[in-house]
C-alpha cells in the first residue's frame, strides 16, 4: 500500500508533504543535559517540509538538500541494519524518493537554534516511519521516541537529547521536569495577552552546536563551574519554567533579569559579540532581558519584556520578532 502511494507521488508535479514548524527552547539550554527542567514549544513562522520534484530542472538549494539527505539516508540504513532503531523506517521507499530528487524546502535558517535539523527528521519520519502518530500520547511512549530522535539526529550534531525533533513531530509544548518526567502542556495556557512578549531577536550569524556543546561538557568537569550550574543556574531555569507554566508574569520576569546575569558569566563563550552591547543594555534599563536560544554562538537570542514597545526603542536595529504576548 505504501509503495503504490510512493509510485503515485513520483508521478506528480512538485509533491508537497507536510510542514513541520521549528522549535524555540524556552529554557533548558545546556542544564537541560545535567538535570534541570526544560520548556520547548513549536513556532510556526519558521517551517520546513519534503517536496518531491516534478519535471522542471531543480533549483540549487534543492539539489544541495537532496545530497544532504542522501547522506542521512546512508546513516540511517547503517543504523537499521545494526538493529540500533527502535521504530521501522521504510529504508526503500526513502532511498527510492531520495533518489527521485527529494529535498526539504525550509526557511528555518541552520545554526540559529531554531531546531532546522529537527523539523528534517521529524519530517523524514513523518514520511517514511511505520508507525501511528496517535499512538505518542504517553510518557513512556514520549520518551521512547525521544531516545529514537536522540540516535537518529546525533548525526547532525554529535549529540542530540532528541528534543528538537519531538516538538516538530508533535507540534505541542513539551515539559521535560526530570531524567524520566516528560508531558505534553497546553501552549501559553495560563500566559496574558497583555503588553509584554517573549520575542526573538538574530545575532546576524549562524552558530555551530557540536563544539559549544562540548565545550559546555569540558568546563563542566570543573569542580567549581559544576557547582555553579548545579546549585545557582539549575535552580534559576526551574523557577523560570514554572513561572512561565503558572503564568506568573512578574515572577517570570525578575527570574529573567537572574538567569540572563547569569548566562553572561557561565555562558560567556556562547554569546555572539553582536549582541553583547543590547544584551548588557537590557539589564542596565529592566527594559527587557535576553538569554540564550539553542546552543548559541549566534543565530536567535531570545528576549522577555513587560512592554515590548519600550524594549523596542532600545532595540535599535534588532528588530524582534515576537513569538507571543505576556
Amino acid at each position: 500500500m505504501r509503495q503504490g502511494k510512493a509510485n503515485k507521488r513520483l508521478e506528480m508535479t512538485d509533491f508537497f508533504m507536510p510542514l513541520f514548524n521549528s522549535k524555540i527552547l524556552l529554557f533548558g539550554e545546556y542544564s537541560l543535559m545535567v538535570g534541570s527542567m526544560a520548556l520547548s514549544v513549536p513556532f510556526g513562522r519558521f517551517h520546513g517540509q519534503l517536496v518531491l520534484p516534478g519535471g522542471s530542472p531543480p533549483i540549487n538549494e534543492a539539489v544541495f538538500s537532496n545530497q544532504q539527505i542522501s547522506q542521512f539516508l546512508l546513516h540511517l540504513s547503517k543504523l537499521s541494519d545494526e538493529n540500533k532503531l527502535d521504530f521501522e523506517i521504510d529504508i526503500d521507499r526513502f532511498s527510492e524518493e531520495v533518489e527521485a530528487g527529494l529535498y526539504f524546502k525550509s526557511n528555518i535558517l541552520q545554526g540559529y537554534g531554531l531546531g532546522s535539523s529537527g523539523a528534517l527528521v521529524a519530517s523524514i519520519f513523518e514520511a517514511y516511519g511505520k508507525q501511528d502518530k496517535n499512538q505518542f500520547t504517553d510518557t513512556a511512549q514520549l520518551l521512547r521516541l525521544k531516545s529514537f530522535f536522540s540516535t537518529v539526529e546525533s548525526y547532525f550534531h554529535g549529540k542530540s537529547s532528541g528534543l528538537d525533533p519531538l516538538i516538530s513531530f508533535l507540534n505541542q509544548s513539551v515539559l521535560i521536569s526530570g531524567k524520566d518526567k516528560m508531558e505534553v502542556v497546553p501552549q501559553n495556557g495560563n500566559l496574558k495577552n497583555g503588553s509584554g512578549a517573549v520575542f526573538l531577536i538574530d545575532s546576524g550569524s549562524s552558530g555551530e552546536t557540536e563544539p559549544l556543546v562540548n565545550h559546555f561538557v569540558e568546563n563542566y568537569i570543573n569542580p567549581a563551574y559544576k557547582n555553579t550550574i548545579d546549585h545557582q543556574l539549575i535552580p534559576i531555569v526551574n523557577k523560570a519554567v514554572n513561572s512561565y507554566i503558572d503564568g506568573e508574569t512578574k515572577i517570570l520576569l525578575s527570574t529573567l533579569k537572574q538567569l540572563s546575569l547569569l548566562q553572561m558569566d557561565v555562558f560567556d563563550f556562547m554569546i555572539p559579540e553582536s549582541v553583547r552591547k543590547v544584551w548588557q543594555t537590557g539589564l542596565e534599563t529592566n527594559a527587557f532581558y535576553l538569554k540564550l536560544c539553542g546552543s548559541g554562538g549566534g543565530g536567535m537570542m531570545l528576549g522577555f519584556t513587560g512592554d515590548i514597545d519600550a524594549a523596542s526603542n532600545y532595540l535599535g536595529a534588532f528588530k524582534p520578532i515576537i513569538i507571543h504576548r505576556l
